[in-house]
């Protein structure tokens, strides 16, 4: 793979369109789709610094990755991989380490690089994969291995649209009205669910590795432009349960549970006023729910059966709560 360009190396450019913005970036994202440059002004500029300054001054004694990131700017560091900076949310900073992996610091850019950008543009970025179904997006959140993914996947098998995939952008509105920015079409899941759902008709074939034994999937049915919010499932295993079920959420631990899977929440950082705001608005206006599913892959379309009878009660029930029995007992 190729390190940091020498100085003298003429410099390309190359431009995508994801969450909602217009990119020009100098390091290629095969995940993200060309488009013409057109006449607008990019959003987000990428540029790859070839100096190593920066490589020597954030590493920690022990290697670990860190980030630190306010609304203002921040600074993501990937051991092996390099130092990625953001300021404004308008522009990205790449000090790569010495023969890096480009497809690697891709994956990491286009999810909580870009993730950090659209904090700083003032908006509520969660950790969770999300698919539309109807006039709603369903999001999923849970532990790393809990199946969000698999479960979009699964969906998008199924005809419906992938809005994104482990970072969820939610603007919310003067009026208090909370809508997601779908990403980009690219998902990653393992090679094993993808045979478990005889190669899931609503994906494309894997084209690049992205690490823990998963791959990026192109997808061809995706959400745009920004979606309504429905509802956000948190997704458990039980290896001890028969049978998946849907329950409610007691209101204290539908804040916590946002604030948890939140930047700056994530990464240790304290709220500022306007992510409490914007944590308090979601979950008094977004139907939350807990998913219990049995382990393994095997049941995977009554899980996927389950959130399309909660997507037809949110359009049945728009403005009004959602009982979760009527999702159960479909």
């Amino acid at each position: 793979m190729q390190g940091a360009r020498e100085p003298s190396e003429p410099t390309l450019t190359y431009h995508y369109h994801a969450y909602g913005l217009n990119i020009e970036s100098e390091l290629e994202l095969d995940i993200l789709p060309l488009v013409d440059a057109g006449d607008e002004s990019p959003d987000i500029l990428i540029h790859i610094d070839p100096t190593e300054t920066h490589l020597h001054s954030e590493r920690r004694p022990d290697g670990s990755p860190w980030i630190s990131c306010d609304r203002e700017s921040a600074v993501i560091v990937f051991p092996g991989i390099g130092v990625m900076r953001t300021s404004g949310g308008a522009r990205v900073q790449i000090h790569e380490e010495p023969g890096a992996r480009r497809d690697v610091m891709a994956t990491m850019l286009v999810g909580g690089v870009f993730g950090s950008c659209m904090y700083q543009r003032g908006a509520l970025v969660l950790h969770a994969s999300a698919v539309k179904i109807g006039s709603s997006v369903i999001a999923f959140t849970g532990l790393s291995g809990a199946g969000k993914s698999t479960l979009a996947a699964a969906l998008l098998a199924r005809g419906h649209e992938l809005v994104t995939d482990d970072v969820l952008v939610v603007r919310v509105g003067d009026d208090g009205i909370c809508t997601v920015v779908p990403a980009f079409a690219g998902l990653k899941i393992s090679p094993e669910a993808y045979t478990a759902m005889q190669g899931a008709p609503g994906l494309g074939d894997a084209f690049q590795p992205c690490g823990r034994s998963r791959h990026w999937h192109r997808v061809p049915r995706f959400a745009s432009p920004d979606c309504h919010f429905g509802a956000l499932v948190h997704v458990t295993v039980d290896e001890c349960a028969r049978e998946h079920r849907v329950e409610a959420m007691r209101e204290a631990d539908i804040f916590r549970l946002l604030l948890a899977q939140s930047l700056p929440t994530r990464i240790g950082f304290i709220s500022d006023a306007l992510h409490l705001s914007q944590v308090a608005r979601v979950a008094s206006s977004v139907s939350i729910l807990r998913l219990v599913r049995t382990d393994g892959l095997a049941g995977l379309s009554r899980c996927a059966e389950l959130i399309e009878c909660l997507a037809e009660g949110l359009d049945r029930s728009r403005g009004h709560e959602l009982d979760p029995k009527t999702v159960q007992s479909a």
